[in-house]
C-alpha cells in the first residue's frame, strides 16, 4: 500500500510541471492529491508518513531538486522544509506521468508544454484562451 502512496506521490509532483513545487508547499499539494483519489485518500499526511514519503523522494533517481534554476546534486544536504528549493521530476517521469509512456520522444516541446499545463489545471480543466495566452498566440 505504501508503494501506492509513493506512486501517488511522484503523479501529483509531476503534474505541476516542469517548474517544480516548492518544498514548503508539497505538503498541501499532496494532501489535496491524495484526497482525490479512493486509494490514497486513506492515508494521514502525519509525520511518519511524511518521513516515509521524503525518504523515498531522496532515493528516486527521477526526482530532481531545484535551487533557483541550477539543480542541486547532493540530496543530503536538502531539508524538508527548505523554503528555497523546488522538487519536480525529470523530463522522462513527467512524460509518463502525461500518459506518454513510449511516445515521450515523439512530441514536440510546444506539445509537451501544452501536455504540462492541461496537467497542471488537472481536474479544473484549462479553457483555450489560457492555452493561447500562456504560448503568447491570438
Amino acid at each position: 500500500m505504501l508503494d501506492l502512496l509513493f506512486v501517488k506521490t511522484i503523479e501529483e509532483i509531476g503534474l505541476e510541471g516542469n517548474k517544480g513545487v516548492k518544498l514548503r508547499d508539497l505538503w498541501k499539494v499532496l494532501e489535496g492529491g491524495y484526497k482525490n483519489d479512493p486509494i490514497t485518500q486513506q492515508f494521514e499526511l502525519d509525520e511518519p508518513t511524511k518521513k516515509f514519503v521524503w525518504g523515498m523522494l531522496l532515493k528516486s533517481p527521477d526526482v530532481i531538486f531545484l535551487s533557483g534554476n541550477a539543480v542541486v546534486e547532493d540530496h543530503s544536504s536538502i531539508s524538508i522544509d527548505d523554503p528555497t528549493v523546488k522538487i519536480g521530476l525529470n523530463k522522462e517521469a513527467r512524460g509518463i506521468v502525461y500518459g506518454l509512456h513510449d511516445l515521450i520522444f515523439a512530441v514536440t516541446d510546444i506539445q509537451f508544454e501544452i501536455l504540462e499545463l492541461v496537467a497542471k489545471a488537472r481536474k479544473k480543466g484549462i479553457a483555450q484562451k489560457d492555452v493561447a495566452d500562456a504560448f503568447k498566440m491570438e
